[in-house]
């Protein structure tokens, strides 16, 4: 694959509706050339291309496979982007990031923290949040709570309110056509008002970081491991020196049954202290 352009991303997960969106900046009223996800299982399994052309000049608009796909596993959606992103030597102008207008679940947060984390603190300033699957009034007046949510409102405030929303795929007369191309103009002017490109030299940073925060992590999760097994090995050894001398004890009134109740007292002594 050849990306020759400055790219645009379309980031979401399964069935945010970035396929179509990408379509309509395109100004296809069909289902191509991205083809759209009518299921829970993404249709974009790797990352297709199209030019999109902004006051003369053009971008590669990319459609990527969506997040959380439900698939047994065959899939992983941030290692084909990252692969992808590793091509774009002239760097990512913009990333839309579609949520669906009528529904912000948990499935949704977690898509954009997963998509900020993976890009990191760098991208902030190349963000542009899409309201997808509006219906035509949300399409007409703007009209999204976004505010209401504050994993939500923190980041829309961060990357300088760059939001709209993208219309469902018809629309019915006139008025709503207008709404619907006004909006998709909206999302051109933010594309083309972003200054500087998100880089692959930056990307490849945020990726070597989470690298070592992850081999960090390991290394934590491993010294608990080994701290556990320690206490552990610890209260097997007290239980067992109490149970010997339980029966040390009792072998002195008794041989036989002497060594068995002290053995069993000392088996409870041990347990008991060994739960403090």
């Amino acid at each position: 694959m050849k990306i020759q352009d400055e790219v645009i991303l379309l980031l979401g997960k399964t069935g945010a509706g970035k396929s179509t969106l990408g379509n309509q900046l395109l100004g296809s009223r069909d289902n191509k050339p991205f083809k759209a996800s009518v299921s829970l299982v993404s249709q974009t399994e790797n990352c297709e291309v199209a030019t999109l052309t902004i006051d003369g000049k053009n971008y590669d608009l990319v459609d990527t496979p969506g997040l959380f796909d439900n698939r047994d596993g065959s899939l992983d959606p941030l290692k084909v982007i990252t692969e992808f992103v590793h091509q774009c030597a002239g760097g990512v102008r913009a990333i839309l990031l579609v949520l669906e207008a009528g529904r912000i679940t948990d499935e949704e947060k977690n898509a954009l923290s997963t998509i900020r984390k993976f890009l990191g603190n760098d991208a902030t300033d190349n963000f542009i949040v899409v309201f997808s699957k509006a219906e035509p009034e949300r399409v007409m007046d703007k009209q999204i709570n976004w505010n209401e949510i504050e994993i939500l409102r923190s980041f829309i405030e961060q990357i300088g309110h760059r939001w709209s929303v993208a219309p469902m795929r018809q629309y019915y007369n006139e008025d709503q056509r207008r709404a619907n191309e006004k909006r998709l103009m909206e999302i051109k002017k933010f594309i083309s008002h972003i200054k500087v490109p998100y880089t692959t030299k930056q990307f490849e940073k945020v990726q070597e970081e989470q690298k070592r925060l992850k081999k960090e992590e390991e290394r934590r999760n491993e010294k608990i491991r080994m701290e556990e097994e320690r206490r552990k090995d610890e209260k097997r050894a007290g239980i067992l020196a109490s149970v010997v001398a339980g029966a040390e004890i009792g072998s002195t009134v008794h041989p036989v049954v002497g060594t068995i109740v002290g053995s069993a007292a000392g088996l409870l002594f041990g347990v008991v202290n060994a739960s403090w």
